[in-house]
């Protein structure tokens, strides 16, 4: 029970507020190897967190049903893959950020700015191309990664994401 109830405060404790003090925190801690787990690890979480971010504004300001049905079980996979990519963070001592970098706020400033006529159809448009990106970071990690957790880590996600990216495909184009 006292697991359950110090887990929040222990995932808090390995956030930092920006994505930079994050990455710097990481730099001053590890070298080597280990630093280049922790930076894959703030660089997909970050992707992971942008992605979930953007559900909640499909849900939000979708028009098409579907859309608004893909945004929401898009939205409940990337919360079990933030919580996760938290947990592995925490294994491992790396810092996270609690807030997205300032070139993924930028793109999602840029979906917020869509008129609503044509939300639907740039949302998925965005949201393939941050999932391929997320795919092809996680396959050259699972090729590249020296820590084997971390890899078997990468290669569930992987699995999951390309899930989500398949259905997402499916979608747009019928």
């Amino acid at each position: 029970m006292l697991y359950i109830l110090s887990l929040p405060l222990l995932l808090f404790g390995c956030q930092s507020k920006t994505y930079y003090q994050a990455m710097n925190t990481n730099q001053q801690r590890f070298g080597g190897t280990r630093l280049v787990d922790a930076e894959f690890l703030n660089e997909s979480h970050d992707q992971i967190r942008l992605i979930e971010v953007m559900t909640v504004t499909a849900m939000e300001r979708s028009v098409m049903k579907e859309t608004y049905i893909r945004a929401k079980e898009t939205h409940r996979i990337t919360e079990q893959v933030t919580k996760k990519h938290e947990f592995e963070a925490l294994k491992h001592r790396i810092k996270l950020a609690s807030t997205l970098s300032t070139s993924k706020d930028s793109q999602l400033q840029k979906l917020y700015e869509v008129s609503d006529d044509h939300f639907d159809i740039v949302y998925m448009q965005q949201m393939q191309k941050q999932l391929s990106e997320l795919i092809l970071s996680l396959k050259q990690y699972i090729e590249s990664g020296t820590d084997l957790k971390l890899v078997a880590f990468s290669n569930d996600t992987l699995i999951k994401i390309e899930k989500m990216a398949r259905e997402l495909t499916i979608y747009s184009y019928s």
